[in-house]
């Protein structure tokens, strides 16, 4: 995924629920940072949900907050059985990974219509200023729907 750029991890049609949201995220660290201080700015990048045609109906300030942490997963973490950020470290070589999950049990996303859900990687302007490098991407989204 290149830098700033958006990403669907959902885009469907019809009436229904989504359940819940893992994501995996890997990229390399750049030359320079500290693998033990290095910050994912991929995590910048603002999700969003569009609920039955809308844009940004449900919208979170960075995709670290959206997954219930803070400051890149390395301030506070609210690892629950709703949300977290279980994994967020160097994975080998000079690749670092983030694994991070949400449940919408206390929270449902219904949708009438349709139902899109879009991440960026990285969010110009925000952060520490350097630009996200490319990444990889592996989602699980689960959701229902009623035919």
């Amino acid at each position: 995924m290149q830098p700033f750029r958006p990403l669907d991890l959902l885009d469907i049609t019809g009436r229904g629920v989504v359940d819940s949201i893992q994501l995996i995220t890997t990229g390399p660290i750049p030359p320079g940072d500290d693998p033990a201080t290095f910050p994912p700015r991929w995590l910048e990048g603002d999700p969003a949900f569009a609920i039955d045609a809308g844009t940004g109906d449900l919208a979170s300030g960075g995709t670290e907050d959206f997954f219930g942490t803070q400051g890149y997963g390395a301030g506070l973490h609210q690892t629950t059985d709703s949300w977290g950020m279980p994994t967020r470290k160097p994975i080998g070589g000079n690749l670092f990974g983030v694994t991070t999950y949400r449940f919408f049990d206390q929270q449902p996303v219904i949708f009438n219509q349709s139902c899109r859900f879009t991440i960026r990687n990285g969010q110009e302007l925000q952060g520490d200023g350097k630009p996200p490098p490319e990444i990889n991407v592996t989602a699980l989204v689960s959701y229902y729907l009623d035919h």
